[in-house]
């Protein structure tokens, strides 16, 4: 059980970007269920989560304790979480040109500084043109925001609360 959470510990600190608080306080949780050289091991792996599964998988794989059919799905298992992390480190290793979001922004910025103008000759010189563009400003940099979020989704991943949840 302590390496299953040691593994999902592994996991979370590849796929986020963690500062060096943060990282001591994995660190620290590796420690604390695998022993100083074992978690040194994982913490100095390019890889860590990958290095996790693949330790996990091995000490199954070793054991004599454990029957057949119940290895048998435990590889299975192990299979689908290597697949899913495969997929996930394909997504986290997906480039987003600077030029593009840097675009997007400016663009963006442009066309709500225009808007303004636009709205006067539709709205006949109205004063309602004011909080109409400050709507449509509000809404569409919320969007730009989504996006850049988007771009990196594991920083918006609620991945404490799956660990915590693996945990227990």
């Amino acid at each position: 059980i302590r390496r299953i959470i040691a593994a999902v510990y592994a996991i979370k600190w590849h796929f986020r970007s963690i500062d060096a608080e943060n990282d001591d306080i994995l660190r620290a949780k590796l420690t604390e269920l695998l022993g100083k050289s074992e978690a040194k091991r994982i913490a100095r792996s390019q890889r860590p989560g990958i290095q996790a599964l693949s330790d996990l998988t091995r000490i199954v794989r070793r054991s004599r304790t454990i029957e057949g059919s119940i290895r048998t799905r435990f590889e299975m298992h192990m299979d689908e979480i290597t697949k899913s992390f495969i997929t996930c480190e394909g997504l986290k290793k997906v480039p987003v040109p600077l030029a593009y979001s840097t675009l997007t922004s400016r663009f963006l910025a442009l066309w709500i500084f225009l808007l303004p103008l636009a709205l006067v000759r539709e709205l006949h010189g109205s004063l309602v043109m004011i909080p109409v563009a400050i709507l449509v400003a509000i809404f569409f940099f919320g969007i730009e925001e989504l996006g850049v979020q988007i771009e990196e989704p594991f920083s918006i991943l609620p991945l404490e609360n799956y660990v915590d949840v693996i945990e227990e």
